[in-house]
């Protein structure tokens, strides 16, 4: 049946080597999978349904995994400093673990980096809002977080939620970097232009596919709400909200 309407059916052998990547990350997080029932078993993942080249099938699994633990580490880090509900501008990580860890390492990358945080409030604004950018000269990302300061922690949740859309937008813009990226020397002013632009494109459809991803959600939905919260920030009239979110849903 299976292979009646996906294609052909593979049976990986432990010793093989194409799918020994794929065959790790599968088996790690069926074994995640049982243990969230309370049930401690070993998974080994032997077959592959709907064969497609190799390397195109594990690629976006991969990458995705790798950034994983990338991401939680980062997004703890800033929910820890976030809970004490202070305000200011914060260095991480040193400002968690102390002057000896003035950056951060993650073997998925070449350079080393660092986040200046910014935490503020504002009676204005809703819950929380977040927002983010990443200096390619100096290795810094820069995360803002403006909350409401009646919402208290309540609005952790939602935090963590655009937090992890966020940091995974500009971890796009920290590969596309170290990859050596053809990036404009000269940003567009004009906000379509700008949204448009390759690297903006793909930043922003890492971002929403996380946040689909972690929170079991249509990537359409994702991104439209995104939209309609930021509209302040983006500047986009709706006719070219909708040219750019059919372009991210071609993408896709």
């Amino acid at each position: 049946m299976w292979r009646a309407a996906y294609g052909k059916e593979i049976n990986i052998d432990t010793s093989s080597s194409e799918y020994s990547e794929l065959r790790w990350i599968m088996s790690e997080k069926i074994e995640n999978f049982f243990k969230y029932f309370g049930v401690d078993k070993k998974a080994i993942c032997t077959k592959v349904i709907n064969e497609v080249e190799p390397k195109k099938m594990n690629e976006s699994l991969i990458t995705e995994a790798r950034y994983d633990n990338v991401i939680r580490t980062l997004v703890k880090d800033i929910i820890s400093l976030y809970k004490f509900q202070r305000e200011g501008e914060f260095s991480l990580p040193e400002d968690i673990r102390g002057e000896e860890n003035m950056t951060y390492s993650f073997p998925e990358f070449k350079n080393q980096f660092s986040i200046d945080l910014n935490l503020a409030k504002d009676d204005d604004v809703d819950t929380v809002e977040d927002d983010a950018a990443y200096y390619r000269n100096e290795d810094l990302i820069e995360v803002t977080i403006v909350s409401n300061p009646e919402i208290g922690l309540h609005n952790i949740q939602e935090l963590i939620g655009e937090l992890n859309e966020t940091i995974r937008y500009e971890l796009e813009h920290v590969s596309q970097y170290q990859k050596g990226y053809d990036f404009p020397i000269k940003e567009p002013k004009n906000p379509l232009k700008y949204y448009t632009q390759p690297h903006e494109l793909e930043a922003q459809l890492a971002g929403f596919k996380r946040r689909s991803r972690k929170e079991n959600r249509d990537l359409e939905e994702v991104i439209r709400g995104w939209f309609r919260r930021n509209e302040k920030n983006h500047r986009l009239k709706p006719k070219q909200v909708e040219i750019l979110i059919n372009k991210l849903l071609e993408m896709s």
